[in-house]
C-alpha cells in the first residue's frame, strides 16, 4: 500500500503542475514496484528525485517549452527566470511582453469612474505555463495602484489572479 499524504510544492516554482507530475511519477513507480519491475520504477522517478534546489539555473531550463518538461529532464525555472520585460501601450490599451518571439498581453480599458476594467489576458500557448499572465496581471495591477486606479477584472484569469493575492483588493472596484 503507498500513502502519499503530501505533496509540497516550494512557492517560487508553484503553479507550474509540478505536484500533479510529483503524484504521477509516484503512481508510476508504485504500479512498476507492484509488476516487479524494479529497474524501470527507478528509471520513471529518478527525474523527480533531482529536484533538489540549485543556487543557479541550468542553461538548458531555458529550453523547454513548458516547464514539465524540464521537470522530466531534472531542472526546474527559477522565480527570476520569471521577470518578464513587460511594457505599457496606453494607445492600445494593453500591458504585453516578447518571450521567444510570442506576445503576451493584458487589455484593458478605463472607464470614466477612474476604473481599470482587464478584459482579456492573453499567452499563447507555445510560452504559456511560466507565469506569463499572472506577470502581465500584476504588472497591470501595480500600474492601476500607482495611478490611483480601481480594477473590474472582467477576465476570468484576473478574476481568480485577484482572489488567490488578497494583497490587491484594495484596487478591487465595486462596480
Amino acid at each position: 500500500m503507498m500513502d502519499i499524504r503530501h505533496t509540497i510544492v516550494p512557492e517560487e516554482i508553484g503553479g507550474r503542475g509540478i505536484a500533479a507530475a510529483l503524484v504521477k511519477f509516484a503512481l508510476e513507480y508504485a504500479r512498476s514496484l507492484l509488476r516487479g519491475d524494479k529497474l524501470k520504477a527507478a528509471e520513471r522517478i529518478g527525474p523527480v528525485i533531482n529536484l533538489q534546489r540549485r543556487t543557479r539555473p541550468r542553461p538548458e531550463a531555458h529550453m523547454f517549452a513548458h516547464p514539465r518538461e524540464a521537470l522530466r529532464a531534472g531542472t526546474f525555472l527559477h522565480k527570476r527566470d520569471m521577470d518578464y520585460p513587460i511594457r505599457h501601450i496606453p494607445a492600445t490599451g494593453r500591458f504585453e511582453t516578447q518571450v521567444e518571439g510570442y506576445t503576451g498581453y493584458v487589455e484593458y480599458a478605463l472607464l470614466p469612474q477612474g476604473v481599470m476594467d482587464i478584459r482579456h489576458t492573453i499567452v499563447p500557448k507555445e510560452i504559456g505555463g511560466r507565469g506569463i499572465a499572472a506577470a502581465l496581471v500584476k504588472f497591470a495591477l501595480e500600474y492601476a495602484r500607482s495611478q490611483g486606479l480601481k480594477v473590474r477584472p472582467s477576465c476570468g484569469y484576473a478574476e481568480e489572479f485577484l482572489r488567490r493575492h488578497p494583497e490587491y483588493a484594495a484596487v478591487l472596484s465595486d462596480l
